[in-house]
């Protein structure tokens, strides 16, 4: 067992949750910003894990794309619940998901703003648009079922990480 999972063990105990809101209450009494440091410390090690989780499920056509990238994933600051705990939003930087529209001065706009999302959740298109993607002239699929690439990740993540619970947003299918 590594020193890094102990500490998590730790800090996720209600010894470890005193401890470290003892440390908290006092800096903020001193006026030092301690709390955002210590819970953000402490939790990078989990976020980092939930991203890889998600960058291994990625579908092949994602594979190679920006999300494989650590920097293409927004990391928000932990907000405490009420009951103790801390939820931490993870998001995807615009730019690593939006893909441009095979036609973009055509009716179907500059592109799919989040492709994630749009593979994810699959779609019906009532037409097809012609354009150029990776050097070739293809036409657009008028029908995708969907992935759960997502759902995967999330349930792996959940499956190795005791103590630690991800969730989807509801936006994913």
């Amino acid at each position: 067992m590594s020193i890094e999972t102990i500490l998590n063990q730790y800090l996720l105990s209600p010894a470890g949750k005193k401890k470290v809101q003892k440390a908290i209450d006092e800096a903020n009494k001193n006026g030092r910003t301690l709390g955002d440091t210590v819970i953000s410390t402490s939790y990078m090690t989990i976020v980092k894990d939930l991203i890889h989780c998600i960058q291994e499920n990625l579908p092949a056509s994602l594979a190679d794309s920006d999300l494989s990238n650590d920097a293409a994933y927004i990391v928000g600051k932990p907000i405490p619940t009420s009951d103790g705990k801390y939820r931490i939003d993870i998001s995807f930087a615009p730019s690593a998901v939006f893909r441009p529209s095979l036609s973009p001065d055509s009716r179907w706009g500059d592109g799919v703003e989040n492709i994630v999302l749009h593979l994810s959740n699959g779609w019906h298109a009532s037409g097809s648009v012609f354009g150029e993607w990776h050097g070739e002239q293809v036409r657009s699929r008028q029908h995708y079922s969907g992935d759960d690439f997502m759902k995967q990740a999330i349930f792996d993540f959940n499956m190795s990480h005791v103590g630690a619970i991800a969730t989807l947003g509801a936006n994913y299918k």
